[in-house]
C-alpha cells in the first residue's frame, strides 16, 4: 500500500545529498561576513538530508516483521553493493593501489587516503542497522519499551556533543569534539537514533498526524533551530581554532534531529499528497541514485565546471537537480536488466 508523500520526502532527502556534493565544502569560499552567515545556516540545513532518509527507512522498515532470512539477504546485498561501488569509487578517484592487503583494507573499511570513499559510509551504517534489526523489532512489539529505547539512543547520541561542549568550556578545550567515542562510531550512532526516530513516528503516527501546531509556528522553530545551530559552530569554531562543519558534524546534534523531523511532518502530514510517476520512480531508485551521484558529481565538477558554479547557491540547487535527473535516468536503464538493477535498489 502507498503510503503519502513518503516517496516526496525520499526524494527532497536525496535532492539534498547531492546539493551537499555540489555545493561549497568548506569556509575558504568567501570572505563576506554576510555570505559566510548566510553559508552556515545553508550547510545546517543541508544536515537534515542523511537524517530524513534515515527517518524514512525507519518508518517504512521496523514495523513489517521480517523475517530472519529476509535480514540476513539484505545485510548480504548491502554489502555486496558496499564492495562494488568501493572498488567502481576507488578506481573513480583514482585511489586503488593494486595489491592484496591494501585492497583488502579498502574494502574492509572506512578509511580511505581520499574522503570521497568513506561517502560509503551511509551503507557500513544500514548495514549495522539491519544486524540490530530483529532485537529493534522484538522491542517495537511493546510501545512504551521502545520510546524508551530510543530515549535512551537519541540521548546518547545528541547528548554527548553537549556534554563534550560544557566540558571544554570549564577545561580549556582539553576535549576533542565529534570524536569517535560511540560503540558503533559516530556516523552509526546517530544513524541508529534517526532510524529509531523513524519508527517512533510511525508507532504513534495517529497522536502525531492530529497535533494541533500551526505550520508557520513549526517553520518558525525549524528556523530558529538552524539560527541556533550554526551560532553554536561559530561558537566551538572559535573556541577551538578548528572549522568544524554545521552539516557534516552536525549530523550528531540535536537540533538536525528536531529540523529533520519538523520537515518530516510537514512533508508527511501538511503537504496535500503528491502523486507523479516519475517522483515515484526518483523514490524508488533513491539508494541507486544516492551510490551513482558521488563519483558522476566528481566527474561533471572536473571536467565541465567551473568554481563559479560549484559556489553560487542557485547554481548549486539547478545542478543537483540536473545531476538528480541523470541520474534516475541511469537507474532507471540499469533497472530493465535483471541482474544490473539489483546493483541500485535493495
Amino acid at each position: 500500500m502507498k503510503i503519502k508523500n513518503i516517496n516526496l520526502i525520499k526524494v527532497v532527502g536525496i535532492l539534498l545529498v547531492i546539493i551537499i556534493h555540489f555545493g561549497p565544502m568548506n569556509y575558504a569560499h568567501t570572505n563576506d561576513k554576510l555570505d559566510f552567515n548566510f553559508f552556515l545556516l545553508y550547510r545546517s540545513f543541508l544536515a537534515i538530508g542523511v537524517a530524513l532518509l534515515l527517518i524514512v527507512n525507519g518508518y517504512l522498515v521496523i514495523n513489517k516483521n521480517y523475517s530472519l532470512k529476509k535480514i540476513l539477504i539484505n545485510i548480504v546485498h548491502l554489502a555486496i553493493l558496499l564492495f562494488v561501488f568501493k572498488f567502481i569509487y576507488a578506481l573513480t578517484f583514482n585511489e586503488l593501489n593494486f595489491t592484496i592487503d591494501s585492497f583488502l583494507y579498502s574494502l574492509m573499511t572506512t578509511a580511505a587516503k581520499n574522503y570521497r570513499v568513506n561517502h560509503l559510509w551511509f551503507m557500513y551504517a544500514l548495514i549495522a542497522i539491519y544486524f540490530l534489526l530483529p532485537l529493534i523489532s522484538k522491542i517495537f512489539e511493546n510501545k512504551k519499551l521502545y520510546l524508551y529505547l530510543t530515549i535512551l539512543v537519541c540521548s546518547y547520541s545528541f547528548g554527548f556533543i553537549i556534554i563534550e561542549t560544557i566540558f571544554n568550556l570549564t577545561n580549556n578545550y582539553e576535549m576533542q569534539l565529534f570524536q569517535t567515542l560511540y560503540p558503533f562510531q559516530t556516523h552509526y550512532l546517530f544513524a541508529l537514533s534517526y532510524f529509531l526516530l523513524g519508527g517512533l513516528i510511525r508507532q504513534y503516527e495517529d497522536k502525531i498526524k492530529n497535533l494541533q501546531i500551526n505550520n508557520i509556528v513549526l517553520i518558525l522553530i525549524m528556523l530558529s533551530s538552524l539560527v541556533i545551530q550554526a551560532l553554536y559552530f561559530v561558537f566551538i569554531n572559535n573556541l577551538s581554532q578548528e572549522n568544524f562543519d554545521p552539516m557534516y558534524n552536525g549530523y550528531s546534534t540535536l537540533t538536525t534531529a528536531l529540523n529533520a523531523t519538523i520537515l518530516f511532518y510537514l512533508l508527511k502530514y501538511r503537504v496535500r499528497e503528491l502523486n507523479h510517476k516519475h517522483l515515484d520512480g526518483i523514490a524508488y531508485y533513491s539508494l541507486g541514485i544516492y551510490l551513482i551521484h558521488w563519483p558522476l558529481a566528481f566527474y561533471l565538477k572536473k571536467q565541465f565546471l567551473s568554481n563559479y558554479f560549484v559556489l553560487d547557491y542557485l547554481s548549486n540547487i539547478i545542478i543537483s537537480l540536473v545531476i538528480l535527473l541523470i541520474c534516475y535516468l541511469l537507474c532507471y536503464l540499469l533497472g530493465k536488466n535483471k541482474y544490473l538493477q539489483k546493483l541500485i535498489k535493495l
